[in-house]
């Protein structure tokens, strides 16, 4: 897509920015908070049509739901992309199942939903968790793998903000980001 995808659009990691050059966008501007928004949207919009069974359409999981896999088109809309690892739940669990299970972990390590590494049970939750992720990602501006640790830093120690890390919070250009060093 025109626009790169989404990962490499909030992270402006120097490997980023050539992907983003290689596609003609040399240094594009940072995505402001309502583009960002808009490009979440529409890739929850496709992920809910894909969890939806339609006209011999199956419930389909995605199973691999993060930035790096929603595209944003010339006009900033999100596409949902990269579907090699989904699967329709039916094929694995009988026509109208809660749940799928499968052998290995399919996804990327940050947006794996806790209960599916645990159970080994895919639905259309475990995919939320990797939109959920994302929207966080989006709001700000940290990887996704690193939101997780902070987390969890933050609810060991609530009472100590001090131990937390800075967030990389937005500034006065809305949507440049500052990373603490």
């Amino acid at each position: 897509c025109a626009g790169g995808n989404l990962e490499d659009r909030l992270l402006r990691t120097p490997p980023a920015l050539h992907r983003l050059s290689l596609l003609g966008l040399a240094d594009p501007p940072p995505l402001t908070i309502a583009q960002r928004l808009r490009v979440a949207l529409d890739a929850a919009r496709a992920l809910a049509y894909l969890h939806a069974p339609a006209d011999g359409k199956p419930r389909t999981l995605h199973r691999d739901v993060k930035p790096s896999n929603i595209l944003i088109g010339a006009d900033g809309e999100g596409y949902l992309a990269d579907v090699g690892l989904a699967k329709g739940a039916e094929e694995a669990a009988g026509p109208a199942p809660s749940h799928m299970s499968t052998a290995r972990a399919a996804g990327t390590l940050g947006f794996l939903d806790p209960i599916f590494t645990g159970s080994g049970k895919q639905s259309e939750v475990t995919d939320a968790f990797g939109i959920g992720i994302t929207l966080l990602m989006c709001l700000t501006g940290l990887p996704g793998a690193e939101i997780l640790e902070r987390c969890r830093t933050m609810m060991r120690y609530p009472d100590r903000p001090e131990k937390w890390a800075a967030p990389a919070v937005a500034s006065g250009t809305a949507g440049g980001f500052h990373f603490p060093g």
